[in-house]
Formats: structure tokens, C-alpha cells, sequence
């Protein structure tokens, strides 16, 4: 009996030792990950708005000084494009590094280049006789839009997961500046070439951006995730000494941009 006393009693404070550690290493604060993270992106930057070169009427002009295949005077008449008219959708990478500020919130920088390739033999406008009828057709090819981005922003994830706990929607702002490379613009006819001129000089461009995403968690220190938002570039730089020395200086006045990003990365813990 004494015996069986014994093993008793040791049983219970063996295991008010053992509930007495667990409740001492739970009050304990637990050991937190880093709070720096990086993220690498692929995607495209889709145009829906924004001029890249405006409508307007050159002056009257000795067409043979444009090519001598031409003769007489005339116009060139030009017809407004825009950014999704002029290229393609963009190819865009992006690298972030990321600072966690909380368990649903970060700030990041992120460092981006996107390009986009120039179309070519789009109808322009015509040259025009000086009675302003249109005889010949005006075809135009525009160099890339390539532009490299720096930026800083919030990201703030919702409370709960979506479809599952491992998928977390969020949203984020974003701003900054942008180096815009300088572009041309090839005029010509059906058969005779006319000039390479100058649209826009090297610009820096100002950008905001607004998204909406989803992370999947993968691993604990690993996630995927998928993005799309509205971004906004203002002007860039136009030049004035081609198409201006001929009546057109305002076709290359109004050069914002608004688009539509989207975009898949890979997001992982230091």
C-alpha cells in the first residue's frame, strides 16, 4: 500500500511539473520571424487611356522636301492615337523588398522595368492637298516605351483568408518615379518613306498605382502570390523641334498614361 502511495503521489506532482512548465513557456513571448521579406514579379502593363500623339494640321509644307518622289504642297493631317493604338501590352519585372509593421500590414520599395513594343504601319493620318482632301495615306511606327520605375507603398493583407486560410486577399498604394527612355515616330506612305522624327525626349515621369491580390502560403517562410490594379503615369517629356519646326508642336502635349498592371510573384522571408 505504501508502495502504491508513493507512485501515486509522484505521478501528481509529476504532472503539476510538467503543467507548470507548459504554462510558463506559453507566457513566454515567442520567437518572431524577420520582418524583412523580398518579392520577384513577372506581369504585363495593359493601356487603356492616354494620348501618344494628338490630332492636328501641319502647315503647308513643299512635299518633295519630305521625299522627292513627292510633289507639290500640302498637309499633313494627323489623326489623334493612343498608348494602345501606338504598342503592345507591356512586359514588366519588378523586385520588392518588403518591411513587416504588423501580422496584416507592410511597407515596401520595389525597384521595375517595363517594356512595350512599338506597332508599326498604323494609319496615322494623310497628306492632304492644300484643299485639305485626303490623297495619300499616312502610315506611322513608334520606337518601344521602355521605362524603369522606382517606388514605395503600403500593403495591408484582410483579417480573414479567402476559400481557405491559406489564401489571404489584400490591397495595396504605391507611388513614385519612373525614367522614361526617349522615343521616335517613322513616317511614311505605302511606298516612299517621309522621316524619322522625334516624339519624346528622356523623361522622368511621376506614377501612382492602386492594387488588389491574394497571397497562398506554400511554407512558412514562401508564398505566391497573384495582382492586378489601376496605375496612373503623368506626361512625358515631348520634344518640339521635328513635328513643332512644322505647325505640330502640341501633338506630343498631353502624354499621360493609365493602365492596368498585373502581375504574379514569388514572396519570401530573408
Amino acid at each position: 500500500m505504501r508502495t502504491k502511495a508513493i507512485l501515486f503521489h509522484t505521478a501528481i506532482a509529476a504532472g503539476l511539473l510538467i503543467s507548470t512548465s507548459a504554462a510558463a513557456q506559453a507566457a513566454q513571448p515567442q520567437e518572431m520571424s524577420s520582418p524583412w521579406s523580398f518579392s520577384a514579379s513577372i506581369g504585363t502593363d495593359i493601356a487603356v487611356g492616354g494620348e501618344v500623339m494628338n490630332a492636328g494640321n501641319s502647315n503647308a509644307l513643299n512635299l518633295a522636301t519630305l521625299n522627292s518622289n513627292l510633289s507639290g504642297t500640302g498637309v499633313l493631317m494627323m489623326r489623334g492615337r493612343d498608348y494602345k493604338d501606338m504598342y503592345e501590352p507591356g512586359a514588366k519585372a519588378a523586385v520588392e523588398v518588403r518591411y513587416a509593421i504588423s501580422e496584416l500590414s507592410e511597407y515596401f520599395g520595389s525597384v521595375s522595368y517595363m517594356r512595350a513594343a512599338g506597332k508599326n504601319n498604323i494609319d496615322v493620318g494623310c497628306i492632304a492637298s492644300v484643299a485639305l482632301a485626303c490623297n495619300t495615306r499616312l502610315l506611322g511606327s513608334v520606337s518601344d516605351l521602355q521605362e524603369t520605375a522606382v517606388e514605395l507603398g503600403y500593403r495591408h493583407w484582410l483579417g480573414t483568408g479567402f476559400i481557405s486560410e491559406a489564401i489571404r486577399p489584400y490591397f495595396a498604394i504605391r507611388g513614385g518615379a519612373a525614367w522614361s527612355k526617349g522615343g521616335h515616330n517613322y513616317l511614311h506612305t505605302a511606298t516612299d518613306s517621309l522621316a524619322m522624327w522625334r516624339l519624346y525626349d528622356d523623361s522622368v515621369v511621376y506614377a501612382a498605382q492602386f492594387d488588389i491580390g491574394a497571397t497562398y502560403t506554400i511554407s512558412r517562410n514562401a508564398e505566391l502570390a497573384a495582382e492586378i490594379g489601376v496605375r496612373y503615369s503623368s506626361d512625358r517629356d515631348g520634344l518640339d523641334t521635328d513635328y513643332g519646326a512644322i505647325g505640330l508642336a502640341a501633338i506630343n502635349n498631353n502624354s499621360s498614361r493609365v493602365s492596368i498592371p498585373m502581375s504574379v510573384k514569388l514572396n519570401a522571408v530573408f
